[in-house]
């Protein structure tokens, strides 16, 4: 017989069926993984704000220093202290490396407590703002600027010019500005000179007794009379009321400026976990001041062929011949900062050096050379007219004060996992640094020679720990919400100062979502600066101060 083929019903039912489900089996895992937030800062603290691109577009700045200044009250510190910046969650060589960047390239901007910058080796009186980048970006900008007033006054000129080009971990930027201000005087903003008894016809101030006689008050401001080649009489003097000048349009409010700016930053990674930056920076300033008309106080003394008192006179005088009294100002600074960051395991680590220099001119008119004719008055010279014209006086030697400051700075920052607690991790920070600075200065105040030089060198270093003590997920005293405490502890060594120590401990608590409280305890020890120590005098001519005694405004 021939074996039959079964059909397809029949094979249907040869095979097994599949048992069915038991109700309660166990099921399988559902996994989320969620992908942390690119360039977020490590650590339990959260941003106490955050900024999205919608917002920071909402502020209607063009760099992140605009950006910076309009976030100002919720970035500056309780204590005073300005802001610790960083990009992407990292450390930076310095501002100039962020500064004009255009804040379309923000993905995300992180305002975080005092508390994070300890982790950083920073001082615990500064927040922390994060700029997270986008990770690809290009433009090109140019940017004018003019600003002028509706009546008189100083208008302002600004060019910029920006190119930014980001590809995840290379960035290159490049910016330029130029600014020039023009000066606005006191005349073009009604201000109300004070009186003075200087003049372009000139003054005499006496307190002669005749003269005194014949107006009826003592002392007495009386004009010259016009075309004088000899002494006045006393009636003429009686009958000549004093004279005055208007100084406003020979005085600024605002000097004369300009600027120049050009800044190059370029960063990308070297290495697999290592990532550099590095940024060049060049500066120049300078302003020009009007500080009113030279000044000419004559002394006449008794027996003087052009006096005809019985005492001593003084003759005020101003002239134009020379125009306004000048005060130039002229700075170029100049910097270099580089960065590097990378990953050691659960560690990470950054290295910052930067150069500074900084250089200072300032250059004043002091007024006329009054020394040969005041001479020849106090001998009684008959040819010597103290109501003549000044313009053969000729100007005094001007004042000169020059500053150069350079420094140089390194440091590293080592952060991480010392070990676990069952509430979390124990963080750590450690940084070591080392700074030389050297200042130095000369002024030249009416012959007078003055130096000064203040060098200094820091060695300093800085440890901050963070322990957990409670956190809600981990069900560790979960009661009393999630509690982390910390320890920082610093030292400065000045070479000029001695060592300067810094202790601080501080609590962050938050017992329900939401809610967070944060408390540090500081003693910190400063030295004064170089500059505060070695900066040169300058003085700066006919200078309006008020009198709180007298009430009313004077000038020296």
């Amino acid at each position: 017989a021939t074996p039959q083929t079964p059909t397809a019903p029949q094979r249907a039912q040869a095979e097994p069926q599949p048992e069915a489900d038991e109700e309660g089996a166990d099921e399988g895992d559902v996994v989320v993984t969620a992908r942390r937030e690119p360039g977020k800062v490590p650590g339990d603290i959260p941003p106490e704000q955050q900024l999205s691109p919608a917002d920071i577009r909402a502020y209607g700045v063009s760099s992140v220093s605009d950006l910076l200044t309009e976030l100002a009250p919720q970035t500056t510190s309780g204590r005073g202290g300005s802001p610790v910046i960083l990009l992407n969650g990292r450390r930076i060589a310095g501002f100039q490396e962020i500064r004009d960047l255009p804040t379309e390239a923000i993905l995300r901007v992180d305002i975080l407590p005092e508390e994070v910058s300890l982790k950083y080796g920073y001082r615990a009186d500064q927040k922390v703002v994060n700029f997270v980048l986008r990770p690809r970006f290009r433009s090109l900008a140019a940017e004018a600027i003019g600003k002028v007033p509706t009546q008189g006054g100083s208008a302002m000129g600004q060019g910029k010019l920006d190119w930014l080009q980001i590809r995840r971990d290379k960035r290159l930027s490049i910016h330029t500005d130029y600014s020039e201000t023009s000066r606005l005087t006191e005349a073009e903003r009604g201000i109300i000179a004070p009186g003075s008894n200087a003049s372009l016809g000139g003054n005499i101030v006496t307190a002669d007794p005749g003269l005194a006689a014949l107006t009826g008050t003592s002392p007495n401001v009386v004009g010259v009379p016009g075309g004088l080649t000899g002494a006045p009489s006393l009636a003429q003097l009686a009958g000549s009321p004093a004279t005055s000048t208007d100084v406003t349009p020979y005085r600024t409010l605002q000097s004369a400026q300009r600027q120049w700016d050009a800044n190059v930053v370029y960063a990308r990674n070297i290495f697999d976990k290592v990532s550099a930056s590095f940024n060049a920076e060049v500066q120049t300033t300078q302003s020009n001041s009007w500080n009113g008309l030279p000044t000419a106080n004559l002394q006449l003394p008794v027996g003087n062929p052009y006096s005809p008192f019985a005492t001593g006179a003084t003759v005020s005088r101003l002239t134009n011949a020379y125009g306004p009294l000048v005060q130039d100002n002229t700075g170029l600074t100049a910097h270099l900062g580089t960065v590097f960051n990378g990953d050691i395991g659960k560690w990470r680590w950054s290295l910052t050096g930067s150069y500074d220099r900084a250089e200072s001119r300032v250059a004043t008119d002091t007024g006329l050379n009054t020394a040969d004719l005041q001479a020849r008055l106090n001998a009684n010279d008959p040819t010597a007219n103290p109501y003549g014209p000044l313009d053969a006086l000729g100007l005094a030697a001007r004042n000169y004060a020059r500053s150069t400051s350079s420094s140089g700075e390194v440091d590293a920052l080592l952060n991480g996992r010392v070990f676990a607690l069952p509430a979390g991790d124990v963080q750590a920070s450690v940084k070591l640094g080392g700074e030389t600075s050297d200042f130095s200065s000369r002024s030249t105040r009416f012959g007078v020679v003055q130096t000064g030089d203040v060098s200094r060198d820091i060695v300093n270093g800085q440890v901050n720990l963070d322990f957990p003590i409670a956190n809600r997920d981990r069900q560790v005293l979960s009661a009393i919400g999630d509690l982390s405490l910390n320890v920082n502890a610093g030292a400065d060594h000045l070479s000029d100062f001695g060592t300067l120590t810094t202790v601080g401990y501080g609590a962050n608590w938050s017992p329900l979502e939401g809610v967070r409280f944060l408390a540090s305890w500081t003693d910190q020890e400063d030295a004064p600066t170089a500059q505060q120590l070695g900066n040169p005098t300058i003085t700066t001519p006919n200078v309006r101060l008020f009198d709180y005694v007298r009430g009313t405004t004077a000038t020296i």
